[in-house]
Formats: C-alpha cells, structure tokens, sequence
C-alpha cells in the first residue's frame, strides 16, 4: 500500500525537477550577455607646424578661417577705429530686424528729407554717399546694396533709422549684438563707421567677417561688383579684388583716424575641401596699400593648411573580446582624412563603449575621432566589426552561469 501512495509523490518530485531546470535554462537563455571587452590598436598624433605669414610692417592685423576661429595675429590687437567696416555690424543688425532670404527684395523704405540732411552732411565732410531725393523708395536689399557696395554713409543712417526708430537706438542695440557675436572689445557709436570713436580689433573683426558669411543675403551683396540704385544709378564696390586669390568679399574702410582697413574673405581648395581664408589688416597708411597687403596674407594662409590622411577604409582601429573567445576587429567604415591648420596640434581618441553580443558583420559599434587641439575641430569616422560576434554555446552558457 505505501509504494502505491509514493507514486505520486516521486512523480511530483520530477515534475517539479523538470520545471525547475526548464525554468533555469530558459532564464540562462533570456539573461544578458556579457559585454564583449574592447582594445584600442590605433593612434595618430601631430604635432603643431610653425607657420610663416606676410605681415604688414605696420597696424594690426590678423586670419582665421571659417569654422577654425581665429588662427593667428599680428599687433597688440588692441581698439581702433574701424571705419566703414562697421557696415557690415549695420547690415547684419538691420537684417536681424527685417530678415531676408536670398532674392528678396524685402519691404520698401519711404526716404524723406531727413535722410536727404543726411546726405548732404556727409556730401559737406567729404564721406562716401548715394545720391537720395525725398519721397524716393529703395527696396530693403537696394539700400543693403548701397550700404556695402559703394559704402554709403547716408544709406547707414537710413537703415539704422528705419530699422531702430533712431540713431541711438541702433548704437544701443549694435553694441549688445556685437558683444553677443563674441567681438568683446568693439564699440559701437555710429552706424557708418565714420566716426573715430566706431572701434574694434583685427581679431574681432573676423569675427564680424565670419558671421557675416554664414548669413546668405550679406554674402551674397559682399560679392557683387555692382548694383543699381534708384536716383542714384549704377554703383560699383569699392573692394576691386573681388575675384583675386579667390577673393569673395567683403569690406574695405578708410577714415582720418584709419586710413586703411580692409576686411577680407578668399576662398581655396585644400583636397577636397573649400576652406575661406578671413583676414583683416587695420592702420594702413592708406586703402589701396593694405588691400594690396592682403594678397600675400592671403596666400601664406592658405598654404598654413595641409588635407592629412588619417585612416583608411577596413584599417584595423581596436577590437572586440568576449568572454566565450570570441575576437573580432573593429575597422574604419571610410577613409578619414582632415583640413589642418598647420599650427595646430591633432590627436585620436576612440570612442567604443562596450557592446552587448550579439551582433552582425558591419554594425556600428563606435567612432574614431580626430580632435584638433588648437581650432577644437573634431572629424569622426564611424568603426564597424569585420566579423559578426555570435553567441556563445548553450553548455558554454549553462557551465558558465552556475
């Protein structure tokens, strides 16, 4: 009779063996796996070059290049007057206020006869004008065009008018965007610039001349050779190096306080890669000799950047170690190569956290950057695995996990 009653029981107990190991493997199955270990086999280091440039014996001056910030200078670098340069603070903060596309013509601006006083002072102080009659209309880009073309004092208060309601107000508003543009040591107390007392510095200034780029309808009047004007007719751009040395803008200035001061853009082709060359020299002794300056500027920093070749696609940059033996490499899915300042100091780091297996041929698993120390540019290539990471066995799995 009791082996009779302890069937039950026995077959309860394997029922209960076989839940319980059933219940085990399908927790081994369904629990993460280890992470797979990664070891970095590249490096790539180079060390900042000298770099040579044309200075001007005189003034100050100084480069850089759109996206590397400022790459040299040359002076004390400290406040001067700016002359009209400035212009192109008035265009981008007008623009702020009355923003454009490229091919709009924006709203019509109504002269009046205070904007004809104020071409007739500076017709009297021998500042450079366009021509204005009261009751004449210029588009918003007309007066744009006459602002940074033939450099006209009087448009510059019409525009600070009309877009601030006063003089003062634009001064007031010029200075706290100056200051937020990142040029710290400008100071703004007219909107031409023919005031001695409009100051700035080479550094800040191609500062200037960057944002003024990276706006297309500035970039676009900056590079024009000539406009049309109402009353006034065909004007024609006092920067006559467009074109030379890969010159795209973008403004020149003279008054008694600085008798040359040129702001200028080139681009040039470094591999693959345009590169804009921004410079500017301030305290020429006239316009005609600094823009001439500019030239070998130009050029000495133009060839100041090199198009190095870091890796290549399928080079082996670290790899991938599992706890069952699993090693797998990890490769550059592309040629990197990077646009260097030559005075600039360029290292790799990896960035591959740890994965979680498993994982196909090909899958991203990180990147391979380059950080340039001086300009703090990073290129990036992403890193894929030259072979699939599997799981482990299922016994691997069971011996492993007990």
């Amino acid at each position: 009779m009791s082996t009779k009653h302890n069937h039950p029981k026995r077959w309860l107990i394997i029922g209960l063996v076989v839940v319980l190991l059933a219940s085990y493997v399908a927790f081994i199955l369904t629990e993460p796996l280890a992470v797979a270990r990664p070891t970095v086999t590249f490096t790539f280091s180079r060390s900042a070059k000298t770099v040579s440039l044309a200075w001007p014996s005189y003034g100050e001056s100084a480069v850089g290049a759109v996206g590397y910030g400022i790459l040299a200078s040359q002076g004390s670098n400290t406040p001067q007057a700016t002359a009209s340069v400035i212009k192109i603070l008035t265009a981008l903060a007008v623009l702020k206020q009355h923003p454009l596309v490229v091919n709009e013509i924006g709203p019509m601006i109504t002269l009046t006869q205070a904007d004809v006083d104020s071409y007739n002072k500076y017709v009297t102080e021998g500042g450079s004008v366009v021509r204005v009659v009261a009751g004449e209309q210029l588009s918003e880009y007309q007066a744009l065009e006459a602002l940074l073309i033939p450099s006209a004092n009087n448009i510059a208060e019409t525009l600070a008018s009309w877009a601030f309601g006063s003089i003062d107000a634009y001064n007031t508003y010029a200075n706290s965007f100056a200051k937020n543009l990142g040029m710290t040591d400008t100071t703004i107390t007219d909107p031409s610039g023919f005031l001695g007392t409009t100051i700035s510095t080479p550094s800040d200034l191609v500062i200037l001349g960057e944002a003024a780029l990276a706006n297309p309808v500035v970039a676009q009047i900056v590079g024009e050779t000539t406009a049309t004007i109402p009353v006034q007719g065909v004007v024609y751009n006092v920067n006559n190096l467009l074109g030379y040395e890969g010159i795209v803008g973008i403004k020149t200035g003279n008054n008694n306080q600085d008798q040359g001061c040129f702001l200028f853009a080139a681009n040039t082709n470094i591999g693959n890669q345009v590169v804009t060359v921004v410079g500017v020299i301030m305290g020429g002794p006239d316009l005609g000799t600094v823009m001439k300056a500019a030239l070998p500027l130009i050029s000495n920093t133009a060839g100041g950047f090199n198009d190095i070749s870091i890796v290549d696609t399928d080079t082996p940059v670290a790899s991938l170690k599992t706890a069952w033996g699993s090693q797998v490499s990890v490769d550059a899915k592309n040629n990197l190569s990077a646009v260097v300042w030559n005075n600039s100091t360029i290292i790799t780091s990896v960035d591959l956290p740890t994965v979680q297996p498993p994982l196909k041929i090909n899958s991203q698993v990180g990147l391979l950057k380059v950080n340039n120390l001086t300009t703090h540019a990073v290129n990036s290539v992403p890193l894929v695995l030259e072979q699939a990471i599997n799981k482990p066995s299922l016994i691997w799995r069971l011996v492993h996990s007990l």
